[in-house]
């Protein structure tokens, strides 16, 4: 993208603009074609290449009848509790361990940021189906529950993506769970609240 100028900001000069354009110029020509290669590749293979490997290596088969797949329960069951489980454990041990202060919230967080966060945390493939492995042992219970498994990572994922792209920094958290810091010392996130 060419730079501009904003009216947020101080105009800057043309010469200056085309000084700016220039470094981005060469910095860009710096860059290895290995590393422009792995850039250009990197959407195909978060997109494309993982969830296909991540159907494969877990062993889901896709031509289930929906029949089957709805006859139980454990599709919704595991799907619901690992997204808004997820949510509920990040969201409430975040909120109690700073009312408890144990811990600081980061400057800037939001109650958006949090819940974005919890929505995230639903996106996990590796002790869940380990867990399954141990909870069912008849193939069709695995398999709905696989299924489940990666219904709601998917859906995690888009929540709470969406969740952090909108969020604003408007939405602080209440005074009650922020820590004021001294006029001047920048907020840290710390396991121990400084004794006051």
């Amino acid at each position: 993208k060419t730079l501009e100028r904003h009216k947020d900001f101080s105009p800057l000069t043309d010469k200056q603009l085309e000084v700016l354009e220039d470094i981005k110029t060469q910095t860009n020509a710096a860059i290895p074609p290995l590393q422009r290669l792995e850039y250009a590749i990197h959407p195909f293979v978060t997109f494309v290449v993982l969830p296909i490997f991540a159907l494969a290596n877990a062993g889901v088969a896709l031509d289930m009848d929906l029949n089957q797949l709805f006859s139980t329960n454990i599709v919704l069951g595991v799907g619901f509790g690992l997204l808004f489980g997820k949510v509920i454990g990040v969201v409430g041990a975040t909120l109690l361990s700073i009312k408890l202060k144990i811990t600081l919230p980061p400057q800037g967080m939001t109650y958006k940021n949090i819940i974005g966060i919890g929505f995230l945390a639903a996106i996990g493939f590796t002790m869940s189906l380990f867990v399954t492995s141990l909870a069912f042992e008849h193939p069709e219970y695995v398999a709905q529950a696989k299924i489940g498994i990666f219904a709601a990572s998917i859906l995690g994922a888009v929540i709470g993506y969406l969740i952090l792209s909108r969020s604003s920094s408007s939405a602080t958290l209440p005074p009650k769970f922020r820590h004021e810091s001294s006029p001047g010392t920048p907020k840290k996130f710390s396991l121990f609240a400084p004794k006051r």
